[in-house]
C-alpha cells in the first residue's frame, strides 16, 4: 500500500467508467471507478487481472488526465 495513513472518510463523489479524453492525437481512458472525498481530492481505482507489466506507466498517464 502506498499510502498507508491515509483514511477517506467519505466518498462525496463517486463514478464508474468515468472517461478522461486525452490530448488530441492520444487516446483517452476510462477509469474504473473515481471519487472525490470532502476535501475535494481525486482518487481513481483501477482493476487489473493480469500484470501487463505497464502499471508504473499507465499509472503517471492517468494522474496526468486527472490533473487537466
Amino acid at each position: 500500500m502506498l499510502f498507508p495513513d491515509l483514511q477517506i472518510r467519505e466518498a462525496v463523489y463517486i463514478e464508474t467508467e468515468k472517461t478522461a479524453e486525452g490530448p488530441v492525437g492520444s487516446h483517452g481512458v476510462r477509469y474504473d471507478v473515481y471519487l472525490k472525498d470532502q476535501r475535494e481530492r481525486a482518487f481513481t481505482v483501477e482493476m487489473q487481472v493480469r500484470n501487463e507489466g505497464n502499471l508504473a506507466k499507465r499509472s503517471r498517464y492517468y494522474a496526468d488526465l486527472m490533473d487537466e
